[in-house]
């Protein structure tokens, strides 16, 4: 039976919290970028975790879903910690796990969206307005030298060493 995917984002009357996964896509000495026709900027390809999902599982179902094309997750590089006020004059507030992916097949492009995709050249990213800003700051044209930070999933049904589940009896933090 097809269960609707819930997007881990809070939408109050004033606020807005969202939780991302995106990825920087490398191909030769070019970057995969997205761009609509209502922002003056690129962005990493992405969008929203649902719940219950990985970062890592919803960056390739993003990047499908946008592009149409199979990436290598090489690694997670950045997170990214935007506020920002919204074209309606609220405030936001989002979490951005962003991933060096290699493109392992050509992107296609999906019909009916507003977004499209576009390679830049890594060597012209300092002059292109991106976001998150901070893709800037990091040498794309040598990924071996690009931070890897360490995740650690655990799901209740892990039954791995170090996977704890809470036991609602004992745990002091309820």
């Amino acid at each position: 039976m097809f269960k609707p995917r819930t997007d881990c984002i809070i939408d109050t009357d004033d606020f807005r919290f969202g939780y991302r996964a995106s990825a920087v896509i490398l191909k030769n000495d070019e970057i995969l970028l997205m761009k609509n026709n209502r922002d003056p900027y690129l962005y990493t390809v992405g969008g929203a975790v649902c719940i219950g999902e990985t970062s890592e599982e919803a960056v390739v179902r993003e990047i499908f879903e946008e592009t149409g094309m199979k990436c290598r997750i090489d690694r997670l590089v950045l997170i990214c910690e935007d506020m920002w006020i919204s074209d309606k004059g609220l405030p936001g507030h989002q979490l951005d796990f962003v991933y060096l992916a290699y493109a392992e097949s050509c992107c296609k492009p999906q019909s009916g969206l507003y977004e499209e995709p576009m390679w830049i050249k890594i060597s012209d990213l300092p002059s292109v307005n991106v976001c998150p800003e901070h893709i800037k700051h990091l040498d794309w044209s040598n990924p071996d030298l690009l931070p890897h930070i360490r995740m650690h999933h655990s799901r209740p049904s892990d039954k791995s060493p170090g996977n704890a589940t809470i036991n609602r009896n004992t745990d002091p933090r309820r």
